[in-house]
């Protein structure tokens, strides 16, 4: 498993100068590059493995542009992969019927949406073309105008040093070709005791224009082997009021979204204020705010999820497909909870995946919040406030977020295929195994279900009743 480190450095003015003047110039071949390969996708319909540095006249030397190249091809195939991901939830979600969504899926799988086949219609190549871009439009591409350097040893060699204050040099590559310069590195006792293997591959990330980070790369031993599941399986319930919420009762992170309305009613002010005044909100104040409300954001995120993983120790947990609900913070923080917040969670289950091999498995989020965890009923009403929930059939009551938690976990295995299905075919599905339910397990007949459904007003009424008559 490849981990990365981030270690002090000592580098005087003029090396720190050269360094981000190396850096500046290698953003713009970034970007230069990048269009360039977008170019050779819309023609060719892939992205290629290799470029021609020949091309390229900047003021990078060849091997760092062929550096910059490599690590510009991976960004975009990460990028193009989730897109084609994307363009398969799409499909699987609409209402066509399944020979054109087999050969739509088959053109997102072939990357063929640029590229005309005579074995398919125009119209189906059309429609894959109008999905794909429509995907590509709501998801921005990849911005190189602040990518941080990843070099490997043909531009930063990493050397052991035999001086009592440094641990290690770097022998970087800069602009005047033939003057490397050596950056003196300091190690700590947390990078030295974790075991593994140090990669020849470098990480020097800019920071306001001003000085760098240097950070270097381990491939750790795989805890796999180590790790002994107890649990078989947890299921977690997302939101703002309780972080995470598991099945039992538990519930983590009670104060996030308390914590979250303090700062936003701290920095909300102070920009309004600047505006006034006709000041930029991009000063070294607000951003060092909106830092500590990420570095708070993150840190709270990883400390639930680890106390998850360290109480219980899981073989696989299930979560809903994320997506955090509207909440009544200002527009920039809701943005940032949505973007920023998301992903710490996505990539802190990855690690465990990756770390100690935890199943991560994502349920359809729809109606978890509305259907009852012990009949299935499915109603708005059954929710009468944000804590309580409360059957409308059944007379099930407590907690909303426990409740959603214990459907979630239901949705492991009785709704296969699922995930990919749109609300309303979510809804379709829940009601009419409600009522097969009932018309088994409960030993309710579907004619005195129907007579219920009468003495009881709730706004999904009549569709349940359609669905009965339809089984009458």
């Amino acid at each position: 498993v490849i981990r990365t480190y981030k270690l002090k450095h000592y580098a005087n003015c003029d090396k720190i100068n050269k360094v981000i003047e190396l850096v500046k110039a290698y953003r713009k071949t970034a970007n230069i590059i990048s269009k360039d390969i977008w170019n050779i996708f819309y023609y060719q319909g892939n992205i290629p493995k290799y470029i021609d540095i020949k091309r390229y006249n900047t003021q990078l030397s060849k091997r760092c542009t062929q550096t910059c190249g490599s690590q510009i091809i991976g960004i975009l195939n990460s990028y193009l992969s989730n897109r084609k991901n994307d363009f398969v939830e799409i499909v699987n979600k609409s209402k066509l019927d399944i020979e054109t969504k087999k050969l739509l899926l088959s053109i997102n799988k072939n990357n063929r949406w640029f590229n005309n086949n005579p074995e398919i219609s125009e119209e189906t190549i059309k429609l894959s073309r109008k999905i794909f871009k429509h995907i590509l439009k709501k998801n921005r591409r990849p911005d190189f105008k602040y990518i941080n350097m990843a070099l490997d040893k043909k531009v930063a060699i990493l050397e052991k040093s035999n001086s009592k204050t440094y641990d290690w040099w770097i022998k970087l590559s800069t602009l005047q070709r033939g003057n490397p310069i050596y950056i003196p590195v300091k190690s700590n006792d947390y990078f030295e005791s974790i075991k593994g293997e140090i990669k020849p591959f470098i990480q020097i990330n800019i920071k306001d224009n001003k000085t760098f980070s240097v950070s270097l790369i381990k491939e750790v031993e795989d805890e796999k082997a180590s790790y002994k599941a107890e649990t078989e399986v947890i299921a977690m319930d997302t939101g703002l009021k309780n972080l995470f919420v598991l099945p039992e009762g538990t519930m983590l992170g009670k104060n996030f979204y308390e914590m979250l309305l303090k700062y936003d009613s701290y920095i909300t002010p102070k920009i309004a204020n600047r505006q006034r005044q006709g000041l930029k909100n991009k000063s070294k104040v607000v951003k060092n705010l909106y830092q500590n409300i990420r570095n708070y954001i993150k840190n709270e995120i990883r400390r639930c999820i680890n106390i998850i993983v360290n109480k219980y120790k899981p073989k696989e947990i299930i979560i809903e497909k994320l997506s955090f609900k509207k909440s009544n913070l200002s527009k920039k923080l809701n943005r940032l909870l949505s973007g920023f917040g998301l992903e710490v969670i996505k990539e802190k289950l990855q690690c465990l995946n990756e770390k100690y091999g935890i199943k991560i498995t994502e349920v359809n989020p729809a109606y978890t919040s509305q259907e009852c965890s012990r009949c299935g009923f499915v109603s708005k009403e059954n929710r009468k406030t944000q804590k309580e929930f409360k059957c409308l059939y059944c007379n099930n009551k407590l907690n909303a977020d426990v409740n959603a938690s214990r459907v979630i976990e239901s949705r492991r295995f009785v709704f296969e295929g699922m995930k990919f299905h749109g609300r309303e075919q979510v809804k379709h599905i829940l009601m009419k195994k409600f009522i097969e339910r009932c018309a088994s397990a409960f030993k309710t007949s579907y004619d005195s279900l129907a007579d219920w459904l009468l003495t009881v007003r709730f706004r999904e009424q009549p569709l349940y009743q359609k669905l009965i008559y339809r089984e009458l």
